[in-house]
């Protein structure tokens, strides 16, 4: 549990509502009633609410489709209650800022959304600084909504269409661009925003289409991976702020500069051995969502305590600058799996262009049953640059049951090309039961890669891996990292790799079904090596299922590799 509670002086943003019926004459419509916030009387919505762009009139009561309102500016003025419910017409266009205000309470949300047949109501924002904000608001749902956000002057005139069509021509397709940089504004897709809140409870986006962002990137200025299609703030210092039931979920976020999805909390502060005033979001999942063409990072987790994020495709993402897919930055227990991430693209001067990162300020990450291939560059676990104070760090990170299928296409300038790399002040890595395989196409690749960020990493384990390679020129890099460890990991293909010499290790062929295209190319045949030849570890537990959900029982000997043969 989170070790701060909600302020009480705070619940005067969480109304207690009455219901009162109108007149016989109109008995199916709920009245709002008067409360005082602020010393100031209000009105509070707690009915559903129609809006439609070309028969709706604001003079409405807006209680039914046929008496719906029009416009967003009337809606802002509006202050909404539980079991409110705000819908769009479907196949309708809205252009500005929804800003809605209210909450609901627990088991009565204030849902804003779609009503009628046809194509998502769209919100285009239309370069504001956000399409939708949500400001101090909880116990929300927000679904089947479209919501762009798209400057055309900053673009040259062009239209939205076009900008995402060379979104594709110019940058996703094109070898090694130039990265990006553009004087756009700052803006975003949906803005949530909370501040000296406490715990702010029950939050979810569901089956939103998010694209058409053109806003600012910039590599040499961190502030501009904070705008893009969703960006979620917590800021404040007087009260301890977090999020409780973050959901996103079934949504489509597409074509945004910078980043796909992102946050960030001012309640963030931590070293190694202190929490400081560390204060995490709570029960975050990210699940089934498809990102694509994200200008640099689809998704950035921070600050947040076990955050699943589980079953998303990140596509072509990081075109115009330096990105990996996705990472975790300053989290405990981030749980990724069920993910698959392709085709990551890498820029001139680019430092990442891989699928997923562990990165540094965390601990205990778990990446298991991921698919990641045909990406720049490969996964990290980044440790960051050591300090004196323990103020970065990355340990435990475990890597297990996944599938890196021709990873490293691309050298980094000047450097090596690489399929896996553990970076910086990294410790007590567990990376076990995974398949590595490199193609007939690619050559010269450093499969691990230990690399140097003001300090190397430490106690590093690799156990029950399957490397296989179908062509030759490549290697491995420990550079001046320590106590490594290889042991029980089945080596294929490539003889001029000197492999580390450890116990337990296998050179044969791990007769695969069929390696190199796709998933289910990696199950092992019952007269494979890999069968029986695995290894436990006393400082870690396995999980309970393998890749292909085979069970793995913990009593007996692993199979090396993703999949546990059943006897």
């Amino acid at each position: 549990m989170n070790p701060y509670k909600k302020n009480i002086f705070n619940m005067i943003n969480l109304l207690i509502f009455t219901t009162i019926i109108l007149s016989c004459s109109s008995p199916s419509i709920i009245e709002p009633f008067q409360d005082t916030v602020n010393d100031k009387k209000v009105e509070v919505l707690s009915s559903t609410y129609f809006v439609d762009a070309k028969n709706g009139n604001d003079l409405n009561l807006g209680t039914s489709p046929d008496k719906a309102w029009k416009s967003l500016e009337h809606i802002n003025k509006q202050t909404f209650g539980p079991g409110a419910k705000l819908l769009f017409k479907a196949g309708d266009s809205w252009y500005g800022s929804l800003i809605p205000k209210g909450s609901g309470t627990e088991g009565k949300v204030f849902e804003i959304g779609k009503y009628g047949d046809g194509t998502r109501p769209a919100i285009h924002g239309d370069g504001t600084n956000a399409a939708i904000h949500l400001n101090n608001m909880e116990y929300l749902l927000l679904r089947d909504l479209e919501i762009t956000n798209y400057n055309s002057s900053e673009e040259g005139g062009i239209s939205l269409k076009e900008w995402e069509r060379r979104n594709v021509t110019d940058w996703a397709d094109a070898i090694n661009p130039d990265q990006h940089v553009s004087g756009n504004n700052t803006k975003f897709g949906i803005k949530i925003s909370a501040k000296d809140m406490g715990e702010v409870s029950h939050i979810h986006l569901i089956n939103l289409e998010v694209h058409g962002v053109n806003g600012a990137i910039d590599q040499s200025k961190e502030s501009t991976k904070h705008n893009g299609g969703i960006f979620i703030e917590i800021t404040g210092n007087s009260i301890p702020t977090w999020f409780n039931d973050l959901r996103i979920e079934n949504c489509y976020i597409h074509d945004v500069d910078r980043t796909g999805v992102s946050n960030v909390s001012s309640w963030s502060n931590r070293t190694f051995t202190s929490l400081g005033d560390w204060t995490p979001s709570e029960n975050l999942v990210i699940r089934n969502n498809l990102f694509e063409r994200s200008g640099a990072n689809a998704l950035i987790v921070r600050v947040a305590l076990n955050p699943l994020i589980e079953r998303n495709l990140f596509h072509q993402n990081g075109i115009k600058a330096s990105g990996n897919a996705a990472f975790n930055f300053n989290t405990d227990g981030a749980l990724w799996q069920y993910n698959e991430a392709r085709f990551t693209k890498k820029n001139k001067n680019d430092a990442d262009a891989g699928g997923l990162d562990s990165d540094y300020k965390s601990k205990n990450t778990i990446i298991q049953y991921n698919y990641l291939h045909d990406n720049d560059f490969g996964m990290l676990v980044t440790g960051g640059p050591k300090k004196t104070d323990g103020s970065n760090f990355n340990d435990r990170t475990i890597v297990r049951y996944n599938i890196f299928e021709r990873d490293g296409l691309v050298k980094r300038d000047g450097e090596i090309a690489f399929a896996f790399k553990v970076g910086g002040n990294a410790t007590n890595t567990f990376v076990h039961n995974n398949v590595f395989y490199l193609s007939k196409e690619q050559s010269d690749v450093n499969m691990v890669y230990h690399r140097s960020w003001n300090g190397y990493p430490d106690r590093t384990s690799y156990f029950n891996n399957i490397f296989y390679f179908e062509s030759t020129g490549h290697s491995y890099e420990l550079t001046n990292s320590t106590n490594n460890s290889f042991t029980n990991n089945l080596y294929y293909g490539n003889n001029t790799v000197s492999w580390h010499k450890g116990e337990g290790n296998i050179f044969d062929d791990p007769k695969f079904c069929n390696p190199g295209n796709g998933t289910e190319g990696y199950r092992i045949k019952s007269t494979s090596p890999a069968k029986g030849n695995g290894i436990r570890s006393q400082n870690i537990l396995f999980p309970l299922y393998d890749f292909y959900n085979n069970p793995i029982n913990n009593s007996s000997i692993p199979d090396i590799g993703i999949h546990q043969l059943i006897p």
